[in-house]
């Protein structure tokens, strides 16, 4: 298959998280025809061999007679032969080509119907979870990146895969035994308690082969892993627990393969893995008031952890769909049930909580298939989670109509800033603020504000009725989007935001001439000070701990463009320009560049991220990549990249997010119509903002 071709119908995609059962299973039916084929080949050629040996005794037998004769048939014979050959050859080339476009052609549409299924909404957790649990991630788009939530390290181990052979438990004892001209036996692979290996292996044709086995030095068996799929590749984690000192692992068709995995601090975290002894069978009941272990085959148990009030865990985990049961349940000793939590049945979440007051055991349930091999869990020292990492935290978002929330009101002070919101203590107070598009006609300190005054510096003393009222206003765009991408982060980082957004604004000032957008262009002075927050009676601001910058929508999709500047950043003699203004139009790389520079002017502790942008069709969008007619989206999110790598600042990949041109609509990511569709919806934004967590975990180890 041609994985290249694969990836380009699907750009910016991660297919990580497919279907692997069905795409393996039509690999092995592919695989079992061409064996067939191969086998008739064979037999075939041991014929023609059988009758060459003929013709030889012939040959020999009346050579000084017939060698005429005979040499005349056996140039038929090989002329037969070659025929032969020829045509079975091109039905197999044919056969072989048309399976290899049918393999393709499925496996694009499985692809197709895999992200189209993802569900539209999310869930919350039930009423009665203590208010710091939340879920983190809950969405199959981001599977594939939750495993970089946790820098690892990956150190492929040396194994041996002996054919016709494999594990056995032989009364709880390890043995290696031979026969099974399908298995392979890995060799003991030496471990240490406490250390994590990754495992792929394909599960055999029967319920009860053994997969993995942990056993100690007598080879007794101290955990051994079963799968209910035959003929199936699993890729799991393995917490090595007390006492173990091999590693055994059987794999049908194919040898397995295993990696030793290395944890990272992370966010000032020490993360440290919890060993789960699984059940499979089996589940804890929870629909009284007390957890009881009970067997169904579908489901797999874990032995009780042992917790302590107060402290935080995180449990990555697969919600199966029985109502009876509850991935995680907190108890006590005598499994009364303290909190039980559950959310959206039939996918993997990752949640983060805190041990509510009287639990001692924390109880998991998840879907077989999906048991413990599958399953990631850790437990987060209390004193330092990574989640506290933003808690109480200033950032500042600076935005277009994509990051807009609504306006500022008294209800809803994390709305759309203005530049000043006059309070009591600013009555009698020289101030000054841009004045907007949207001021004018407002009355500030006795003086009406008229068009003429748009984009200039009004200074003004407000007097006692000019109080509530606003200056610098944005403008707005109301999508009625429930939460954007950052009230997502906000709901599981708890930071408090400043949200500097504007619809229709850029990073250039390519459209400062019109009166709408004088003030909105990114490194504009409004903008500037709008990201740190005013002290009341003062022109102060307090300095925000981060800044993102996700704006260049309007840029690429507004004419007239934003250049992007070739090797703006080769130059050895580079320093910071003085403005966007450029020979042929205006430099979005340079109007990033004067950003960054006014922001670190202004608030040099704070750490700043640029910012990639989402798929949208806004302009030419019949095909991929998205293009303006002078350069293209995916041109516009590398030169960001570059930026970000120059300039030393954190980056957030949106391109990256798993919504794509192809499935924005089909998957329902984007509210707009089809014409000129730009802004997520709910689903949407749901995606973007834990695209945002993931990435902005990954780069922010300490946030005094």
């Amino acid at each position: 298959m041609n994985n290249g071709a694969f990836g380009e119908n699907f750009p910016y995609s991660n297919f990580h998280d497919l279907n692997m059962d069905w795409i393996i299973k039509i690999a092995k039916d592919f695989l079992d025809q061409y064996t067939n084929i191969q086998q008739t080949i064979t037999e075939g050629l041991e014929g023609l061999d059988n009758k060459a040996q003929e013709l030889e005794a012939l040959l020999q037998q009346w050579y000084d007679t017939h060698s005429e004769d005979i040499a005349n048939q056996l140039a038929d014979a090989l002329n037969d032969l070659n025929n032969w050959y020829t045509t079975h050859e091109g039905y197999l080339n044919q056969y072989l080509a048309d399976s290899i476009t049918a393999f393709n052609n499925a496996a694009d549409q499985k692809a197709a119907q895999t992200i189209a299924s993802i569900p539209a909404d999310y869930t919350t957790l039930s009423d009665n979870v203590n208010k710091n649990n939340k879920i983190l991630f809950q969405d199959d788009l981001q599977l594939a990146s939750l495993a970089n939530t946790l820098p690892m390290k990956r150190t492929a181990v040396s194994v041996t895969n002996t054919s016709q052979h494999y594990w056995k438990n032989v009364n709880g004892i390890a043995t290696n035994m031979q026969g099974s001209v399908s298995y392979y036996a890995s060799n003991a692979i030496p471990v240490s308690p406490g250390e994590i290996y990754e495992v792929s292996a394909i599960s055999g044709v029967s319920i009860n082969q053994s997969m993995i086995m942990i056993v100690d030095q007598e080879y007794n068996v101290i955990y051994e892993s079963t799968r209910p799929n035959a003929n199936t590749e699993y890729n799991g984690h393995y917490v090595i627990p007390n006492n173990a000192a091999y590693l055994l692992v059987t794999s049908f068709s194919k040898g397995a393969t295993v990696y030793k995995v290395e944890y990272d601090k992370i966010s000032g975290a020490d993360m440290t893995p919890v060993s789960l002894v699984v059940n499979n069978g089996t589940f804890w009941n929870s629909e009284g008031t007390t957890a009881i272990l009970e067997s169904y085959q579908s489901y797999s148990s874990y032995n009780p952890i042992d917790i302590t009030p107060g402290s935080l865990y995180s449990v990555y985990i697969y919600h199966g769909q029985s109502a009876k049961q509850d991935p995680v349940l907190f108890v006590d000793d005598n499994y009364t049930i303290i909190e039980k939590l559950r959310w959206t049945t039939g996918v993997f979440t990752l949640f983060e909580g805190y041990v509510p007051d009287g639990a001692t055991k924390m109880l998991l349930t998840t879907s077989r298939v999906h048991s413990n091999e599958t399953i990631y869990k850790t437990d987060i020292e209390p004193s330092k989670p990574w989640q506290m990492l933003f808690n109480g935290k200033r950032i500042a978002i600076i935005g277009d109509s994509i990051s807009t929330n609504g306006n500022y009101s008294v209800g809803n002070p994390f709305g759309n800033v203005p530049e000043i919101i006059i309070t009591e203590e600013d009555v009698g107070v020289t101030l000054s603020a841009y004045v907007t598009y949207y001021d004018v006609g407002k009355s500030i300190g006795g003086h009406t504000i008229v068009t003429s005054d748009i984009g200039t510096e009004l200074t003004f003393t407000p007097i006692s009725d000019d109080v509530g009222k606003t200056v610098g206003q944005p403008d707005n765009y109301n999508d009625q989007t429930t939460k954007v991408w950052w009230e997502v982060m906000q709901d599981s980082l708890n930071f408090n935001p400043i949200p500097v957004c504007w619809s229709g604004a850029s990073m250039t000032s390519h459209e400062s001439n019109s009166d709408r957008y004088k003030t909105s262009y990114a490194w504009h002075d409004a903008q500037i000070r709008k990201c740190g927050i005013r002290t009341p009676g003062t022109m102060n601001r307090v300095a925000p701990d981060v800044i993102i910058i996700y704006r260049g929508t309007n840029d690429f999709s507004h004419a007239p463009y934003a250049k992007l500047t070739e090797g703006y950043f080769n130059n050895p003699s580079w320093d910071y320009p003085e403005t966007d203004a450029i020979d042929n139009g205006y430099g979005y790389l340079e109007a990033i560049a004067l950003t960054v520079k006014k922001l670190r002017t202004a608030y040099p502790e704070a750490k700043i991220f640029l910012s990639t942008l989402n798929i949208f069709k806004r302009v030419i969008y019949d095909s991929y990549p998205t293009r303006n007619g002078e350069t293209t989206l995916p041109a516009y999110c590398n030169a960001i990249r570059d930026a970000a790598n120059f300039l030393g600042c954190g980056l957030i990949e949106f391109d990256k997010d798993g919504i794509t041109f192809e499935n924005c609509y089909i998957s329902g990511y984007i509210t707009d119509s089809q014409t000129t569709p730009t802004h997520p919806n709910n689903k949407g934004h749901k995606v973007m903002g834990n695209k945002a967590i993931i990435d902005m975990m990954k780069q922010c180890n300490s946030m005094t």
